[in-house]
């Protein structure tokens, strides 16, 4: 796609000023994003959403649901400031400003600090349009993952469904904000504090799925060609416990294997799409499972 289409049609709504020069961001695995730099004004990250319906059956891909996390949670330095969400003949498109520092390798306390900092912030009102509401407790979770593995063919379909958790977990009495989606390049450090970028999946949900989602060994397979070790993820636990008192580690536990018995079929679902990264994300999740089953 021609930049300067894109570029006219932000700048005659006045979210871009020229001259500007784009620099195209890997990592996100969704949408198209830039880095752009503008004469004498702070860089902007501009994101493109696919014009084509989505079929993720995970993530989902909610420009209005990023804008609004953005438009009211960036003061409390949660995420970056948003400048707009505009229609364009490109597709729809975010512009927000672009915020320094590195994407997660191994900086373990700032996330979970993060994390709990997102989780412990005022309910968003349980009945806003704007943020979807994600399955709770093991029996949503399991109908979920069961709805993706018929998406599925194959003995490694059969290995997934040998393997699913039994242990019932309720689902939690209040539901908070969640990201959905906190990879290691979703997460911004500077310094010894972090943010998340990339709010397209967030959702009304138990804390816990942010927590599984990031320590999942598949993500970050995926994102860092890596897996946390034991240290890494008892630093991640011990920061968010220390700044979300109300973390039940035991109820974690149990319920940590339905989260990845979720994301090992949905690596599953990615691999027969061609995907094939997630192969080795796939063995990583079902090595996990193993483990805890």
């Amino acid at each position: 796609m021609p930049i300067a289409s894109l570029e006219k049609s932000l700048h005659a709504q006045g979210l871009l000023q020229l001259p500007a020069q784009w620099v195209a961001l890997s990592g996100g695995r969704s949408n198209r994003v830039w880095r752009v730099s503008q004469a004498g004004a702070q860089d902007l990250c501009v994101k493109l959403y696919p014009q084509t319906a989505w079929q993720n059956p995970l993530f989902a891909n909610d420009p209005a649901g990023e804008y609004y996390c953005l438009e009211n949670f960036h003061a409390e330095q949660l995420c970056p400031k948003p400048l707009g969400l505009v229609e364009t003949p490109q597709g729809r498109c975010l512009v927000y400003h672009h915020h320094h520092g590195v994407s997660f390798s191994d900086q373990t306390t700032p996330v979970g600090q993060l994390l709990a900092r997102i989780h412990s912030r005022p309910a968003v009102p349980a009945d806003s349009k704007a943020i979807r509401h994600a399955p709770r407790g093991s029996s949503e979770l399991n109908a979920h993952t069961l709805q993706i593995l018929q998406r599925c063919e194959g003995p490694e379909r059969a290995l997934l469904e040998r393997l699913r958790p039994t242990i019932p977990v309720k689902k939690p009495k209040e539901v908070c904000l969640i990201h959905v989606d906190p990879v290691a390049n979703n997460i911004v450090i500077s310094g010894q504090t972090a943010l998340l970028i990339d709010w397209q999946s967030p959702a009304l949900g138990d804390p816990m799925e942010d927590l599984s989602h990031f320590l999942s060994p598949a993500m970050h397979q995926l994102y860092r060609g890596q897996i946390l070790n034991a240290e890494q993820q008892r630093q991640v636990l011990n920061a968010y416990q220390t700044r979300y008192p109300r973390f039940d580690f035991a109820r974690f536990e149990r319920l940590y294997p339905h989260y990845s018995w979720r994301i090992a079929a949905y690596c599953l679902w990615q691999k027969l799409q061609g995907k094939a990264d997630y192969s080795a994300a796939f063995d990583q999740e079902v090595t996990a499972l193993k483990v805890k089953a």
